[in-house]
């Protein structure tokens, strides 16, 4: 368990407990410094109008289906509403965890890009 001595430590360290690095043990890696400029906003409620897979098809498409084809050799495909809604789940926490796309990638993600497929996820994705 880690424990923070001093309470008035930066966010990052609250947001990031299971890495020290981030509280000053050391230099954070990569992926946690891209979590820390991610920082998504989690919808609590749908707004109204409720959004639908064509305001955030146009996302999908260009942050995530250049590597979610379904090759042989890639992942799982996220070219189709059904492929979508059927990782809805995985894609929440993949977005909330600021891991997808991967820093790594090329691929950079707006905050409100991942706000806009956020908000559709928790209206229940509708088609």
């Amino acid at each position: 368990m880690l424990v923070l001595s001093n309470l008035r430590a930066p966010l990052i360290c609250l947001t990031l407990l299971a890495t020290p690095a981030a509280c000053g043990g050391g230099q954070p890696s990569d992926e946690h410094k891209a979590q820390a400029i991610c920082n998504p906003v989690v919808p609590t409620e749908c707004p109204e109008p409720a959004p639908h897979y064509s305001d955030i098809a146009p996302i999908i498409a260009g942050r995530c289906a250049s590597c979610h084809t379904g090759d042989a050799n890639a992942q799982w495909p996220l070219d189709q509403y059904d492929h979508v809604a059927d990782w809805a789940s995985f894609i929440h926490d993949e977005l909330l965890r600021c891991s997808m796309p991967p820093a790594d990638s090329g691929v950079d993600m707006t905050p409100d890009e991942r706000e806009q497929i956020l908000v559709w996820l928790r209206c229940g994705y509708p088609k």
